[in-house]
Formats: C-alpha cells, sequence, structure tokens
C-alpha cells in the first residue's frame, strides 16, 4: 500500500481491516508502536474487547508446514488467563490460515511438570484446558522444551 508514512500505513491498514476489506495485517518494517496506536483507538480500531497479542508466522522448508510462534512481542509476562488467551488466539488465527486443526506445544524449560518452574505448571494447565475444551479448535501439550517441540527426532529421545 502506498502511504506517506509509517503512520499514515498503520492507519490505512487498520481502517481496511475494520472495514473487512483485508483480514489481516502484516506489520512488515512499521514500529509495533505506530500500529498498535492505530490498533487499540476505541472508535477505529480493532480489538473490540479482545486481548491483543503477536504471533508470528515462520514457513520453513521442512517441516512442509509454517510455525505459529505467539507471543513473542506484545505479552511480557503473561499471567494463566491471558496465556490461555495467546493459545486460542494462536488456534484461531492458524484456523483462518487454512490449517484445520493446530497443534500447539506450550513451552517451557523443561518437558515435565516441575513444582519449581511455574512455565510448566502453566504449560500442563493450559494443556489439560485443551483437553477439557477450555480451549477449542486445536490439540495442546506441555510442558514441553523447543526441540521436542519441533523436532521428532528429539521429541523420540526424551522421557515418556
Amino acid at each position: 500500500m502506498d502511504a506517506a508514512d509509517h503512520d499514515a500505513a498503520s492507519a490505512k491498514a487498520v481502517q481496511l481491516a475494520h472495514s473487512g476489506e483485508v483480514r489481516g495485517i502484516m506489520k512488515g518494517n512499521v514500529h509495533s508502536d505506530e500500529l498498535l496506536a492505530h490498533v487499540v483507538k476505541k472508535d477505529s480500531g480493532l480489538c473490540a474487547g479482545q486481548r491483543i497479542s503477536h504471533v508470528f508466522v515462520l514457513d520453513v522448508p521442512t517441516p512442509d508446514h509454517p510455525f505459529f510462534v505467539s507471543d513473542a512481542a506484545i505479552n511480557i509476562a503473561p499471567d494463566l488467563p491471558t496465556k490461555a488467551d495467546i493459545v486460542q488466539s494462536a488456534i484461531d488465527l492458524a484456523r483462518a490460515c487454512g490449517v484445520p486443526l493446530p497443534r500447539v506445544a506450550v513451552l517451557s524449560a523443561v518437558e515435565t511438570v516441575n513444582v519449581n518452574i511455574p512455565s510448566s505448571l502453566d504449560a500442563s494447565i493450559l494443556a489439560k484446558m485443551a483437553d477439557r475444551r477450555q480451549i477449542t479448535g486445536g490439540l495442546a501439550d506441555g510442558p514441553l522444551a523447543m526441540d521436542n517441540a519441533t523436532d521428532a527426532a528429539a521429541a523420540r529421545t526424551c522421557p515418556p
């Protein structure tokens, strides 16, 4: 889209998404704060009462599907309810992008629940929430480390 500057581009992108002319916004070289200033405006923004989260779509040659990484930019230290919203939003986005049954790997530093590592507790709870359909539209498992979440060979070396 042709725009005079990042602010104008951000305003136009949000207006197009708000009107339904486009289904999503790719940030590109615009600074996050410039785009988000328009996204969160009450009169013309896109928030509609939902939590904002960040998703990075990583298209790599193997495996033959993209990775959706969330939330690496907006919610810095999310609590459990925020994490549940982030997981649900990521599932919804993946489905909107054509992934019929998204698989969510809830990451932690370890692959087993450890009461001394809060992220492992949250990962376990989020996986159980998906099992009980409190998070819908996809599958979730955790806690997982990045290597066994993304590489089947690495996952086979981990204890059950």
